[in-house]
């Protein structure tokens, strides 16, 4: 009898292909097929592109990039169109694409991994109200209805697990299965924290996004920094400008490494790792257990809009019962 589970996985981001292994490791999966879109980041498709080399799993691998997005989809949907699967696993619940590859498609079970902060977004407003999915590019699907594609999301909202890293609560329509980052092992050393080392700032785009004021974020970094110099992650989004800025004004040292932080901290001595509203710092914290790991507590009134004061009070509340530590700054 062949207990062989089949899998389809979706990814467009590094932290989504790390989790991505680990469910396929505790999924037991024996025949996996993996989605992989590329978008306009050329550090995180770089990121990607090289994980990919050293996470060999799938049987099969389908490329979307931005440039032939529509084209790409489209290929990819009519090659997996009427497939059946155990699971299909991804991490964007309201993503259009990755919608439609699942509408198409035959499966018994559908697995969310983590996407950062946005799963934390995704709970709240979709999974707990259970609101399915109503994202739709109405141009684009009248073309996909010609070549012969009529169905562009589930129908309703299914029953789905969560695969996941944060102390989320299950619902009559959600399980959630914890994520503990305990089946991959292929990257992770034994390490901690030197406090001889640099402090190990993690960058975020937080100026480009709108989130906090240029004038916060600084000082933030000047204030860690101000006895040593201190190592800068940057974050793929964050802009090359901005960083140089950071550069010219903080005691920083620049750490330019392309693989994702949870894989690159192996290779450099920190004293601790400092970040803002970062989900890496919780997954370092379950990937690195002795590694010293702190979080910087925004003020309110620091933020530009609510939108960002509710998502970083979930971001905080995570942190909770984790090795993840408040540091206290004082900044004015």
């Amino acid at each position: 009898m062949n207990t062989m589970k089949s899998a389809l996985f979706i990814v467009t981001s590094p932290l989504q292909l790390l989790c991505a292994a680990e469910a396929f490791k505790y999924y037991k999966i024996g025949k996996a097929t993996l989605v992989v879109k590329y978008g306009g980041n050329d550090v995180s498709n770089n990121m990607l592109r090289d994980m990919l080399l050293e996470y060999p799993l799938w049987n099969a691998t389908y490329i979307i990039t931005k440039e032939k997005s529509l084209r790409e989809t489209y290929k990819t949907v009519r090659a997996l169109r009427g497939e059946q699967y155990n699971l299909v696993l991804n991490a964007e619940f309201n993503a259009w694409f990755q919608n439609i590859l699942i509408a198409n498609i035959k499966y018994n079970k559908r697995v969310i991994f983590d996407d950062g902060v946005m799963t934390l977004n995704d709970y709240r407003v979709y999974f707990e109200p259970r609101i399915a999915s109503s994202k739709s590019h109405l141009e684009k699907e009248l073309l996909l209805r010609v070549l012969g594609i009529s169905k562009f999301r589930p129908n309703q909202f299914d029953e789905i697990e969560l695969f996941t890293m944060f102390d989320l609560s299950p619902t009559p329509h959600v399980s959630v299965v914890e994520n503990r980052f305990s089946q991959t092992t292929y990257y992770r050393k034994k390490i901690t924290s030197d406090s001889n080392a640099p402090t190990g700032i993690l960058g975020q785009p937080l100026v480009e996004a709108g989130i906090v004021s240029e004038d916060y974020y600084l000082k933030c970094l000047q204030k860690l920094s101000k006895n040593g110099k201190a190592y800068y992650f940057p974050h793929r989004a964050e802009s090359k400008e901005n960083i140089q800025k950071w550069l010219s004004l903080a005691n920083l040292k620049l750490i330019e490494d392309d693989r994702p932080i949870e894989i690159s901290i192996t290779s450099y001595k920190v004293s601790s790792i400092v970040g803002f509203i970062s989900t890496a710092l919780k997954t370092l914290s379950l990937l690195y257990p002795k590694l010293n790991i702190q979080f910087i507590r925004t003020p309110d009134d620091e933020f530009l809009t609510e939108k960002f004061r509710i998502n970083a009070r979930n971001t905080y509340a995570q942190y909770k019962g984790e090795k993840v530590s408040e540091i206290k700054l004082d900044i004015h």
